[in-house]
C-alpha cells in the first residue's frame, strides 16, 4: 500500500522514512494548516535525509515551534505573565501549560503527559549551550516526539468542534482588535476546514486590513507536476469576493497584488470584478500577476464570461479582450482528426463553448467589429497550429458544412466552436446590418485560409440578393469551382444563384466544367477520363433544372454511364452511417398482406448484393419473425408452405414461433414437426460464397438450430402434447440434429468458453432437447402409475440409456462432453447406478485424453453445487480435480468460470452440507495451492450458498468455516487481503448472530483498511446500532476513519450509529461517538454537526 496521497503533492525524494511520519504530516496539514505541517515535513526530511553536522539544533528547533503552537492553541486561557528567558520560571510554565491543555485534550491521566513533559527537556537542543563539541542528533528523543505529537493530533481532532467556538465569538465582532486577530493566528486552528468557516461567516470588511497584515491574503501557488495538479484550497479569496461591493477599491487592490498561478484566484477575482465600477476592475485583471501567471483554467464559464461581460458593458474593451485572448488561447492538439486543437488552459471545449458565446455576444451587441476581428484573428491562429501550407487548412474535415447539416455531427472541437461563434456573430450583425456584407466580404477576401472563403461563400448563399456583383465574381472564378474544400459552398451558391446570372456568365460556367477539373487536366492514368466525367456529371446535376437542351442531353448520357449523382458529391469529406439489415416492408405492410400474397412475395423477392446498404433477406426476416410471433398457431398450420423458401425465412418462421408462444403456447405440432423433418434432410449446404451474413443464412445449420430451440421450448411446456402424441418423432429429429458438424472440431477447440457455445449452437440444443425429452418422458410416464423408483424410471427411456451409454463412452466432442457433464446431476436423479456407470466413462481416471475429461468436469462444476450423493460419488473426481488444476495466475481474470474458483466452492459447500470435515485432504490441498483472490471468491460464494434458502441450517457451520480460515489468514493479512475482506458478505446473511459478526467484523477492520460490500455492511451496523451502541460505533469508526478523506458513500448509516450511540445512555460511549463526530467535522463533513 502507497504510504503517500496520490491526491498531494509528491516530491521527489520523499522527506518522510515511513508511512507514520507522512500519516501525521497529512494529519497536521488537515488539523493545524500548511505552516505547522511543514515545520514537520522540513523536521522529517533534516532527520532522513540529510547528514548536517547541526542536524539536532536543526530538527529539535522545528518541533519546539510545533509543540509551541499546539500548547499555544489548547492553553484554555490567553494571559501568560512568565517569561520566556527564565529557565526555571520557562519550565514551570511549560509543565504547567502542559497540565491545563491536557484536561482540555481529555489526557490529563494519559501516560503520554510523561512523555510530553520530559520532550521540554530536548528543547535544549534547539540552542547552542557552549562554544563546545555539536550535540549529535538524538534517535531515541526524535522518537518519543512522534509518538506524542500522534496522540495529541488524536485528541485535537476528537474535540474539533471546541475549537471552532472561538471562530464563532470572532466573526460576530465588526471591528476587530489586534488582540482578536492575535486570538486568530493562535487559537484558531489554520486547517482548510476551520478558515473555511471563519471566511464563509464573516461579513465585515473591517477585517480586510487587519488581515492583510497578517498575511491571510497571500495566496498559495498552485503546483504543476508530470502527472498531476494540486490547487490548495483558499477560502480567504471566497470572503474577498463577498466584500468586493462594499469595499471595492481595498479588494481589487489586493487582488492586483497577488503574485500567484492558482485558477480559482483568477476566478475569484472574475466574480470580485463584477461588483466593482467596470473602470477599476479593468485595472485590477490587466495589471494582476495572476492573469499573466495563469497555466490552467477548468473554468465556471459563468463567472469567467460574467467577468468580461462586465468590462465589455463598462466600455472597458481593451481590457476584456487582453483577457479573452488568454482565456481563449489554444494550442495543437495531440490527436489528430480527434482535437485538432485544444485550450492552452486545459479548458473542455464545453465549457469554453458557453464562455466564448457569452463573451463574443456581449461584445458584438455594441462592438461588433471587435468581436469579429478577434474571432477572425483566433480561427487564423487554427489554421496556423494545423501546420498545412495555405490556403489548405483542413476546415472541410472539421466542419463539413457551415449551415446547420447532418454531415455535421461529429464536429465539436475548439476550432469548430470558434467557426460556429464567428458565423453567429456575422448572421446577427447582417440581420441588422444588411449593407456591412460588401465590408465583411471585403476582409473575408484578404484571408489566405480556404476556410475563410468557405465562410464568404456562405454569407453569399445567405444574404448576396443585394450584391449579385460579389455573387457573380465568386461564381465565375474557376479556381473556386475546383477547389476541393469549396465544394460544398460553391455547389449551394451555384445551385441558387445560376438562375440569376446573365446568359453569358452562364455559358461561361459551363465551359468550366465542360472542360473538365483542373485536378484531372494532366492525368493520363485509364480511370481519368472516368474521373472527369463524374466531375462534370456532379456540377451540371447541381444547375440540371436550368440547362439548355445540349447540356441536359450531356447529362443524361453522364447519368446513364455512370449512375445519377448523390449527396456526397457535394461535400469535400462525406460521412455516412447505416443500421441494418433491412426490411423491404415494415412490420404494418406485412400484417396487412393475406398469407398467399406474402408466399409468393417470400418467394419471388430477392435482396440487394451482399456489398449494398439495401434491404435483404436478414433484415425481411427479422420483420417476419414479429409477424409469426403475433399469431403463432394459424402460422404453424401453415408451416410445410415454407419448405423450399430461402432458409433465412424458414429460421424466422421457427424463431418467430417459439417467440408467439409465450404468450400462446397453442400451435399445430403435427404440421411444425413435419417441417422440422423436411429441413433436416436437405442437404445441410456450404457457406454461400462471399455472402454477408447480415445479408442472409449461410446454410441451413441456421436453421436447424431454430429446430432445436422450438424442440427445447416444447418439451418445457407442462401442458404440451409433444409427449406422449409425437415422442418418437421428437425423439428422431433430436437424434439427427446431434449428429450436425455444428460446432466444429476446431471451433472447440478455439472456444475459451464451451458454455456460451452450447448455446449458439445445433448440437448444444439437440443435447438440452434430449434431456428435456427424458425429463418430460419421466414425468409423463410416472403421472401414469402409483409407484415411483429409479428402475422404473430406466425403464421408461430404453432409447435414452442406450444413447447415453454410448455416447459417454465413443464421443469425442469437447463441447458434447461439457454438456455431459453439466446434466450430469439429472441423470443421478433419474437412476444412481446408470448414473454410476456414466460417470466412470465421461470422468474415466483412466481416459488419456485429458481435454475431453476437463471438459466434462468443468460443464459439472461450474453450473452446479454437489449434494452429498454427489459429493461421495464424485469423491475421486474432486480429488483428482485438486491434483489436477491449479489456480489462475492473473488475478483479473474472472472466476465465475474458472474451474480451481469453482472446485473451491464446491469444497466449501461441502463442508456446509455435512459431506466434508475441516481436516478433510481436500480442504488441506486446495487451499495449499490456491491464492487469495481465488480463497475471496470462494469465501463469497460460500456466504451466497448460507444467505439461501438452507441458510439457517448452514450458519453455524459457515462460522466455523471462517474461524478455520481466519487462523490462517490473520498470520498474514497483506498476503490474505481479499480474503479477509470478503467477511463483508456475512452482512448479507440472515438470521445473522450479531454478537459474533460484530465482535469479527472490528477483528477484520483491524486487519485491512476495506471490506467488501462496505455499504451493506454499514446498513446492518445501523440495523444493529440501537441493540448493540458500542460495538457498532467501534466498527463503524473503523470504517470511516481508515484514510484521511471524510466518508462519503455510508455516510447516512454512520449517522444512525452516531445518533444511537448518543442516545445509548452509556457516557463513554457517547463521548467516543461525540470524539468520532469532532474527527469527522476537522475533516469537512458537516453532515454529522447537528448529531452535537
Amino acid at each position: 500500500m502507497s504510504e503517500f496521497n496520490p491526491q498531494s503533492p509528491r516530491p521527489e525524494q520523499s522527506p518522510f522514512r515511513t508511512p507514520k511520519q507522512y500519516a501525521v504530516y497529512e494529519r497536521i496539514l488537515r488539523l493545524l494548516g500548511d505552516t505547522v505541517a511543514t515545520y514537520w515535513r522540513d523536521a522529517c526530511d533534516i532527520a532522513n535525509n540529510h547528514d548536517f553536522r547541526t542536524k539536532c539544533n536543526l530538527v529539535f528547533h522545528l518541533l519546539r515551534e510545533i509543540d509551541g503552537y499546539i500548547r499555544e492553541l489548547a492553553y484554555p486561557v490567553s494571559d501568560k505573565s512568565k517569561k520566556d528567558d527564565d529557565t526555571e520560571c520557562q519550565r514551570a510554565d511549560h509543565e504547567a501549560s502542559i497540565d491545563e491543555v491536557a484536561k482540555v485534550l481529555g489526557l490529563y491521566n494519559d501516560p503520554v503527559i510523561k512523555e510530553w513533559k520530559k520532550v521540554r527537556e530536548f528543547y535544549k537542543y534547539a540552542h547552542r549551550a557552549s562554544l563546545q563539541t555539536i550535540r549529535s542528533f538524538d534517535e531515541g528523543s526524535w522518537n518519543t516526539y512522534e509518538r506524542v505529537i500522534e496522540v495529541l493530533l488524536h485528541r485535537i481532532e476528537s474535540r474539533y468542534s471546541d475549537f471552532e467556538k472561538t471562530i464563532d465569538l470572532l466573526v460576530n465582532k465588526k471591528h476587530p482588535t489586534a488582540a482578536d486577530l492575535t486570538i486568530l493566528g493562535t487559537r484558531v486552528p489554520h486547517s482548510p476546514v476551520s478558515l473555511s468557516r471563519f471566511f464563509n461567516k464573516l461579513q465585515h470588511p473591517e477585517w480586510i486590513t487587519g488581515l492583510r497584515k497578517k498575511g491571510y491574503f497571500n495566496p498559495p501557488q498552485a503546483e504543476q507536476g508530470v502527472e498531476y495538479a494540486w490547487f490548495p484550497l483558499w477560502p480567504a479569496s471566497d470572503y474577498l469576493v463577498r466584500m468586493s461591493p462594499k469595499a471595492p477599491d481595498v479588494v481589487a487592490e489586493i487582488y492586483q497584488s497577488m503574485d500567484t498561478n492558482h485558477p480559482r484566484v483568477f476566478i475569484d477575482m472574475m466574480r470580485a470584478a463584477t461588483s466593482m465600477a467596470p473602470d477599476l476592475a479593468a485595472n485590477m485583471l490587466v495589471n494582476s500577476h495572476v492573469l499573466e501567471k495563469l497555466t490552467q483554467l477548468k473554468f465556471p464559464e459563468n463567472e469567467v464570461s460574467g467577468g468580461i461581460v462586465h468590462l465589455i458593458k463598462g466600455k472597458q474593451i481593451d481590457a476584456a479582450l487582453q483577457i479573452m485572448k488568454k482565456v481563449f488561447a489554444l494550442r495543437k492538439g495531440e490527436e489528430y482528426g480527434l482535437r485538432q486543437t485544444e485550450s492552452v488552459l486545459g479548458t473542455e471545449v464545453w465549457h469554453y463553448q458557453k464562455a466564448l458565446k457569452s463573451s463574443t455576444d456581449a461584445l458584438q451587441t455594441e462592438y461588433c467589429d471587435a468581436a469579429i476581428s478577434f474571432l477572425l484573428e483566433l480561427l487564423e491562429y487554427v489554421c496556423d497550429l494545423q501546420g498545412r501550407k495555405s490556403p489548405d487548412d483542413a476546415s472541410s474535415f472539421w466542419l463539413p458544412a457551415m449551415e446547420t447539416n447532418a454531415q455535421n455531427l461529429y464536429s465539436t472541437g475548439f476550432e469548430v466552436v470558434i467557426l460556429h461563434t464567428l458565423l453567429n456573430t456575422y448572421e446577427s450583425e447582417l440581420n441588422r446590418s444588411p449593407d456591412r456584407l460588401a465590408e465583411f466580404i471585403g476582409v473575408l477576401e484578404t484571408k489566405e485560409f480556404n476556410v475563410f472563403e468557405r465562410i464568404l461563400l456562405h454569407l453569399l448563399v445567405e444574404h448576396g440578393e443585394s450584391e449579385l456583383g460579389l455573387v457573380t465574381k465568386h461564381l465565375l472564378s474557376e479556381e473556386n469551382l475546383n477547389n476541393r474544400d469549396l465544394v460544398h459552398e460553391y455547389s449551394r451558391l451555384l445551385r441558387r444563384y445560376f438562375p440569376q446570372l446573365t446568359q453569358d456568365n452562364q455559358a461561361r460556367v459551363i465551359s468550366y466544367i465542360e472542360s473538365g477539373s483542373w485536378n484531372e487536366k494532366d492525368s493520363q492514368d485509364e480511370y481519368s477520363e472516368k474521373r472527369k466525367k463524374s466531375w462534370q456529371r456532379d456540377k451540371l446535376s447541381i444547375i440540371r433544372d436550368t440547362l439548355r437542351a445540349e447540356q441536359a442531353e450531356l447529362l443524361r448520357r453522364l447519368e446513364a454511364e455512370l449512375g445519377e449523382t448523390d449527396e456526397s458529391a457535394e461535400f469535400a469529406h462525406y460521412f455516412k452511417s447505416w443500421v441494418g439489415p433491412e426490411s423491404p416492408l415494415t412490420i404494418e405492410q406485412l400484417r396487412a398482406m393475406p398469407f398467399d400474397e406474402l408466399h409468393e412475395y417470400l418467394i419471388k423477392w430477392k435482396g440487394a448484393a451482399p456489398s449494398e446498404w439495401a434491404p435483404s433477406e436478414e433484415g425481411l426476416g427479422r420483420e417476419l419473425q414479429k409477424l409469426f410471433a403475433e399469431r403463432p398457431e394459424f402460422y404453424s398450420k401453415e408451416a410445410m408452405r415454407f419448405a423450399q423458401l430461402d432458409p433465412t425465412y424458414v429460421r424466422a418462421f421457427f424463431a418467430g414461433i417459439k417467440d408467439g408462444r409465450k404468450k400462446n403456447p397453442k400451435i399445430d405440432w403435427q404440421c411444425l414437426l413435419q417441417l422440422c423433418e423436411w429441413v433436416i434432410r436437405q442437404p445441410r449446404g456450404e457457406s454461400r460464397a462471399n455472402d454477408d451474413l447480415l445479408e442472409r443464412n449461410p446454410h441451413w445449420g441456421w436453421t436447424r438450430q431454430a429446430i432445436g430451440e422450438v424442440l427445447v421450448d416444447g418439451l418445457l411446456e407442462k401442458s404440451n402434447p409433444l409427449i406422449p402424441v409425437h415422442r418418437t418423432r421428437v425423439w428422431e429429429i433430436a437424434t439427427k440434429l446431434i449428429e450436425d458438424p455444428d460446432p466444429s472440431a476446431a471451433r472447440e477447440t478455439a472456444s475459451t468458453d464451451l458454455l456460451t457455445l452450447s448455446i449458439n449452437s445445433v448440437r448444444g440444443y439437440a443435447f438440452e432437447a434430449i434431456m428435456r425429452y427424458m425429463e418430460r418422458v419421466i414425468i409423463t410416464e410416472e403421472s401414469l402409475v402409483q409407484e415411483h423408483s429409479p428402475e422404473l424410471r430406466l425403464s421408461y427411456i430404453p432409447e435414452v440409456d442406450k444413447f447415453l451409454k454410448y455416447f459417454s463412452a465413443n464421443d469425442q466432442s469437447l463441447m458434447n462432453r461439457y454438456q455431459l457433464g453439466f446434466w450430469f446431476p439429472s441423470l443421478l436423479n433419474v437412476n444412481m447406478k446408470w448414473a454410476t456407470k456414466i460417470r466412470e466413462s465421461l470422468f474415466a481416471e483412466v481416459s488419456d485424453n485429458v481435454a475431453l475429461r476437463e471438459a466434462a468436469w468443468e460443464g459439472y462444476s461450474t453450473h452446479y453445487l454437489p449434494n452429498q450423493e454427489l459429493a461421495r460419488l464424485l469423491r475421486p473426481n474432486y480429488l483428482w480435480a485438486v491434483d489436477h488444476y491449479s489456480p489462475p495466475t492473473d488475478e483479473t481474470q474472472y472466476l465465475r468460470t474458472d474451474p480451481y474458483a469453482n472446485l473451491g466452492n464446491h469444497l466449501a459447500y461441502m463442508y456446509l452440507i455435512g459431506s466434508m470435515k475441516l481436516n478433510d485432504e481436500l480442504l488441506r490441498d486446495f487451499y495449499a495451492k490456491s491464492t487469495d483472490a481465488v480463497n475471496g471468491h470462494v469465501w463469497e460464494n460460500t456466504a451466497k450458498q448460507a444467505s439461501g434458502k438452507d441458510g439457517e441450517s448452514h450458519y453455524n457451520r459457515v462460522k466455523e468455516f471462517w474461524q478455520f480460515r481466519f487462523d490462517e489468514t490473520r498470520k498474514d493479512a497483506q498476503i490474505h487481503y481479499k480474503e479477509i475482506r470478503a467477511f463483508g458478505w456475512m452482512s448479507r446473511i440472515e438470521p445473522l448472530d450479531p454478537i459474533w459478526f460484530l465482535s469479527h467484523l472490528q477483528l477484520v477492520l483491524d486487519l485491512t483498511p476495506d471490506i467488501e460490500l462496505e455499504h451493506f455492511v454499514a446498513k446492518k451496523l445501523a440495523e444493529l446500532s440501537s441493540e448493540y451502541p458500542r460495538e457498532t460505533l467501534l466498527c463503524i469508526e473503523k470504517m470511516i476513519f481508515r484514510s484521511q478523506f471524510a466518508v462519503w458513500n455510508i455516510d447516512d448509516e454512520a449517522h444512525v450509529v452516531f445518533a444511537n450511540a448518543l442516545a445509548s445512555g452509556d457516557a463513554e460511549v457517547a463521548q467516543h461517538a461525540k470524539e468520532a463526530i469532532n474527527r469527522l467535522i476537522a475533516r469537512g463533513d458537516e453532515k454529522f454537526r447537528d448529531l452535537l
